[in-house]
């Protein structure tokens, strides 16, 4: 996975080489069955300071079996099923990536 801080993103004012740390996040695999399978966010914890990069493994132990498999890649913070319009808000549809067969 590649992480990214878009220096386009921040306030003129903001110091381009003060690091930012960012939100916590949940990472799993999902089958067609709706079965997920976590995978360690160890590796997206990284500071960043603004146009810095960098890629990370992430590592899932899905059964065999597991067909349809989808990415989910979301924030982990405990306030945001409270934001309206929020991906974590109860009734909200999820995203998710499709990942080749």
């Amino acid at each position: 996975m590649k992480v990214r801080f878009d220096e386009e993103t921040i306030s003129s004012r903001r110091s381009r080489t003060k690091t930012l740390s960012p939100n916590s996040r949940y990472v799993a695999l999902m089958d067609d069955a709706g079965n997920q399978y976590p995978g360690s966010t160890e590796g997206l914890t990284r500071l960043l300071i603004p146009g810095e990069a960098y890629t990370t493994d992430i590592a899932f132990e899905v059964p065999r079996k597991a067909n349809g498999l989808r990415l989910i890649l979301r924030s982990a913070d405990p306030e945001t099923p409270f934001l309206i319009g929020h991906e974590n808000a109860p009734f909200h549809g999820k995203t998710t990536f499709a990942l080749p067969s």
